[in-house]
């Protein structure tokens, strides 16, 4: 009996042990949650809680009255991995003071984030770059075997708090915008897309086809005209032709885009030892070379095929296609003058 009762106390104490730890752990909330007049403090928490951290939680705001006292019609911003204490404490310190905006634009590169994190000092020269190839374990969205979070880091405005690590902050919210606006809306329109560009004998991975719209989100700025241009690549894809996307080789130079002029790509252009030199070398690039916003990926995905193979833009910025390079260059000379 006596070992019975000892065995019972001993699982009763790793299940409270257990219990303990999983309502105090650390959670991450990520959220921008209006509070009105009539909202309650338990409005602040994750519906994702798991029924004992949504308890431990509601147990710790009525053992604190102040908290619900500094609830105020305002919006709350979280973008961190919080325990109950530090819950309570961020709202109670009216927690947008201590956010700071960050915006994150389209077509960046990690090079042009991390230029621009560190002109605002938020960070030192190379250090989000550094972190971009820590790839985490628990996105298992993720493509496999990547060496860097490009293309992934979802460009868009971040509220971050400034007392808390900015990078790991950053590079989480970029992550999880990239799985709410592209991968959970887009993912059929994406395999739609690969299936048409089987048709046409051009076999392309899922990673292969985001490379592809990262190129034409650098090459071309005008959204109308993107989706054809990502076409023209896939029917010179399709044609053992070369892409010749000349933006996609500044990538391999590890800088800022705007450190890219055309003189330098000049310079390059016949450099076949560059990986990302499309017009010197066949094929895609081994990775993609920014960060495109969603609507670039819907517009390729969604656009239908055509059978340009030539594209340039006359001294207004028009864009002219054509089927063949006999056609393109006779054209050259009437837009161009050359």
């Amino acid at each position: 009996m006596i070992r019975v009762l000892l065995w019972l106390c001993t699982v009763l104490v790793i299940l409270i042990s257990w219990l303990y730890r999983h309502a105090t752990q650390s959670i991450p909330h990520t959220a921008s949650i209006f509070v009105d007049a009539w909202s309650r403090i338990y409005s602040l928490l994750p519906s994702w809680l798991s029924p004992i951290q949504s308890l431990w939680r509601k147990y710790h705001i009525r053992r604190n009255p102040q908290v619900a006292e500094s609830l105020h019609q305002w919006r709350y911003q979280f973008s961190w991995f919080y325990t109950v204490y530090q819950f309570l404490d961020h709202v109670v310190r009216w927690p947008e003071n201590n956010l700071i905006s960050v915006t994150i634009l389209e077509g960046r590169s990690i090079y042009d984030i991390d230029d621009y994190l560190t002109s605002r000092w938020l960070i030192t020269k190379g250090e989000y770059i550094q972190a971009t190839t820590q790839i985490p374990s628990t996105k298992t969205r993720l493509p496999s075997n990547l060496v860097s979070l490009e293309w992934f880091l979802y460009p868009d405005t971040y509220f971050l708090d400034t007392n808390q690590p900015i990078i790991p902050q950053l590079i989480r919210v970029q992550l999880q915008a990239y799985e709410d606006k592209v991968i959970t809306p887009l993912s059929w329109h994406i395999a739609d897309a690969l299936t048409r560009m089987t048709r046409k004998w051009v076999k392309m991975s899922p990673y292969e086809f985001l490379i592809l719209a990262s190129i034409i989100e650098k090459e071309e700025k005008n959204h109308e005209n993107q989706a054809r241009i990502g076409w023209l690549f896939v029917n010179r894809l399709k044609s053992n032709m070369r892409i010749d996307a000349d933006i996609s080789l500044c990538y391999n130079f590890k800088t800022p885009y705007t450190q890219c002029t055309t003189k330098k790509i000049i310079t390059n252009l016949t450099d076949t030892t560059n990986l990302y030199n499309t017009r010197a070398r066949p094929g895609l690039p081994p990775t993609p070379i920014a960060n495109p916003s969603a609507e670039t990926v819907r517009r390729l995905a969604n656009r239908e095929s055509h059978e340009y193979l030539y594209y340039l833009h006359d001294s207004h910025g028009n864009i002219y296609f054509w089927k063949t390079l006999a056609d393109h260059n006779l054209n050259k000379s009437k837009y161009l003058g050359k």
